[in-house]
């Protein structure tokens, strides 16, 4: 089993140039099953990290 991470959009910036968030699908064996975006603290400075929207699909054996 793998999981990866694929980004599902571009990056979103903010109006001084700096990077805010990035959302990624969770995939496992190429499925999607889930979601997460990765980002930058507001008022924390470039090296605070922030997960935010974690989510994720429930996977029925077939």
């Amino acid at each position: 089993m793998t999981t990866t991470l694929r980004p599902a959009a571009p990056l979103q910036r903010e109006p001084d140039g700096t990077v805010r968030l990035r959302p990624y699908d969770i995939c496992v064996n190429g499925r999607p099953v889930g979601s997460l975006s990765v980002g930058t603290a507001p008022g924390m400075g470039p090296t605070v990290g922030l997960l935010d929207g974690l989510t994720s699909r429930i996977i029925r054996a077939q």
